[in-house]
């Protein structure tokens, strides 16, 4: 019996060895399983906080978007059409002698050539930009007209100019909220810069930010008025009016800086 007894206690003391590896390798595996199922879940918080800010993101861009192509829309409706005046009249005096007799008249031809003020029409914006473009308009395009004596509007330099979009209840998609767009006139008035812009700016500018351009179809045609022979020029308030072709603009091109 103690001979056969032996055999059977190395037999159970194997299976208690066996039973504790065990369950120290089961722990084990838990343990590896819990750790890659954390990192499992800390990679897909990251990827769904990554498409969020993706998403926040593309909305923006479609506000702004939004916002820049309406501005364009009203540009492109937008038209400049130059105007000067020309009059052209003579003063006769009667010539007399040393005996203070009359012996014929003498004549004198006068003429004067002048820019006046040009008209800004077309879109809703015109209005709104009749106060500062028109006058910015006027004196670049004066640069180019030539005649004789020609009185041009003085020229302005370029400036930024200002709009806040806001929304209105129209409808237009991807509108969101406010969107700032800034105006420039560029190349004596052949293009039309804008900068649009969203969120608040630091010292890096503005978080988002979009721009487009927008060039000229056309550019008003020069005076033709040619002053007669001898004339001498000089000032009258107005004169017969001349209006030249009507100036257009047309989008170029929307892209992010």
């Amino acid at each position: 019996m103690q001979r056969g007894g032996r055999p059977l206690e190395c037999l159970r003391e194997k299976l208690k060895s066996s039973r504790g590896a065990s369950i120290l390798m089961a722990l084990l595996f838990l343990l590896v399983c819990m750790m890659v199922a954390s990192s499992l879940l800390m990679a897909a918080v990251s990827n769904a906080g990554k498409l969020q800010g993706g998403r926040t993101e593309q909305q923006k861009y479609l506000t702004l978007s939004s916002g820049l192509r309406l501005v364009c829309g009203e540009l492109e409706e937008m038209a400049y059409t130059g105007e000067y005046q020309y009059a052209e009249w003579f003063v006769e005096n009667e010539e007399k002698n040393e005996k203070g007799e009359a012996v014929g008249m003498t004549r004198t031809d006068y003429y004067w050539c002048g820019q006046a003020e040009g008209t800004l029409t077309g879109g809703n914006l015109a209005d709104a930009l009749r106060g500062f473009f028109l006058e910015e308009l006027d004196g670049m395009y004066g640069e180019a007209f030539t005649a004789r004596g020609f009185q041009a509007q003085p020229s302005q330099p370029s400036a930024e100019h200002e709009l806040v979009l806001t929304v209105d209840g129209s409808g237009l998609p991807g509108l969101e909220e406010p969107v700032t767009v800034t105006l420039r006139l560029e190349n004596r008035g052949k293009r039309i810069h804008l900068t649009a812009a969203l969120g608040s700016m630091d010292e890096k500018g503005y978080v988002y930010t979009l721009e487009a351009e927008l060039a000229s179809a056309g550019v008003p045609q020069e005076v033709k008025y040619t002053p007669p022979a001898g004339a001498v020029f000089a000032s009258v308030p107005s004169g017969t009016p001349v209006f030249t072709g009507a100036v257009k603009w047309e989008l170029e091109w929307i892209e992010k800086k």
